[in-house]
């Protein structure tokens, strides 16, 4: 469970759609879907996250995920390419803060990564398992409320064995409600910029 403490200013970039950006196709990629969005987490972002999580496998630990987005119909597509950890966050067993000296972190970090920007939030549930209490879901709100495709992801990593051998989640504002986006198998083959999708900068 999260508590948010007073944070500065952070810009996460405005909403502009602009043409599809043809790139190479991405592979290796875990796939959550829901009515509305769809979200893909590349295998760095989730590299990343697991080696933040080994850090402190007993406490939670968290980070902001970054990327780019997509409008697709009438949805989204959310392609996560990267985390930035908060490596100066404060963390327990069953909380973690970010203070202010985390966000001014991960606001620097983001700034050196000008390409991508702020897509959603992670952290994790030692043993407890993949869900947002209430103040996950407050934190999730009073952060990253203004956009329809801000991306909360949980990780397990002493959950009980899956595909991946532990726990992890994709949450969404999808179709009006915040809530778990369905894991779909591993993709193969184009993701982002994919015809019929346009950028959203």
């Amino acid at each position: 469970m999260i508590s948010p403490s007073p944070a500065p200013a952070i810009d996460w970039g405005a909403l502009v759609v602009q043409p599809a950006i043809s790139g190479t196709p991405a592979r290796g990629v875990r796939r959550f879907a829901g009515q509305t969005i769809v979200c893909e987490l590349q295998d760095l972002a989730e590299r990343t996250v697991r080696d933040h999580a080994a850090t402190a496998p007993r406490l939670e630990v968290g980070g902001l995920l970054i990327g780019d987005v997509y409008t697709a119909g009438s949805g989204f597509h959310v392609d996560v390419s990267g985390a930035l950890p908060a490596r100066r966050a404060i963390s327990g067993m069953l909380h973690l803060r970010f203070g202010v000296a985390a966000w001014l972190d991960l606001t620097r970090e983001r700034h050196l990564r000008k390409r991508e920007r702020v897509v959603g939030w992670y952290h994790t549930h030692p043993g407890i398992g993949v869900f947002l209490s209430a103040t996950d879901r407050n934190l999730h709100g009073a952060f990253f409320c203004g956009l329809p495709w801000y991306v909360a992801l949980v990780f397990d990593p002493a959950g009980p064995a899956g595909p991946a051998g532990d726990e992890l989640g994709v949450f969404a504002q999808d179709d009006g409600a915040l809530g778990q986006l369905a894991a779909v198998a591993r993709a193969d083959g184009p993701l982002a910029g994919q015809a019929g999708q346009e950028r959203s900068t």
